[in-house]
C-alpha cells in the first residue's frame, strides 16, 4: 500500500495503525488521533516522531517554466500565467494556433513579460 492510501485511510478511520518495513532498521509506524497523523521511526537508537495536521490547508507550489514551455503548454490548451512586477497576467489557449495570444485583460503578451516574467503552467 502506498503512503497516499495510508493517509486517506487514516483520515477516515483514525484508530488504525500501519507499519512499513516491519522488523528492519527502516521500520516506520503511522497512526492518527483525529487531528494529527504521526509517523514514528527509530534511527541510531533514537525514536523520532513526525506529525502532519489533517485539517491543515495546502497549496501547490508551482515551479516556473521557460517562456517557450509556457507557449507550448498553450498549444495543448492549458492556461498559463506570468508574474512580473508583482502582477499576474493570465493567458488561455487561443482557438487556433495562428491567433494572437491575449490575456484575460484583453492585452497581448508584452516584451517585459517575455524578458523578465516568471511563467507558470496552470
Amino acid at each position: 500500500m502506498k503512503l497516499s492510501e495510508v493517509i486517506a485511510i487514516l483520515e477516515e478511520k483514525p484508530n488504525k495503525t500501519f507499519i512499513s518495513d516491519k522488523d528492519t532498521p527502516n521500520e516506520i509506524t503511522a497512526q492518527s488521533n483525529n487531528t494529527v497523523i504521526s509517523f514514528r521511526y527509530t534511527q541510531d537508537n533514537n525514536e523520532f516522531v513526525r506529525a502532519i495536521f489533517i485539517d491543515r490547508d495546502w497549496q501547490e507550489v508551482k515551479q516556473p517554466v521557460t517562456f517557450t514551455e509556457a507557449i507550448k503548454a498553450l498549444e495543448k490548451e492549458s492556461s498559463v500565467y506570468c508574474e512580473v512586477d508583482q502582477r499576474l497576467y493570465l493567458y488561455k489557449a487561443p482557438k487556433h494556433e495562428f491567433h494572437e495570444i491575449l490575456g484575460t485583460n484583453g492585452a497581448g503578451i508584452s516584451i517585459g513579460e517575455i524578458l523578465y516574467g516568471k511563467w507558470y503552467i496552470d
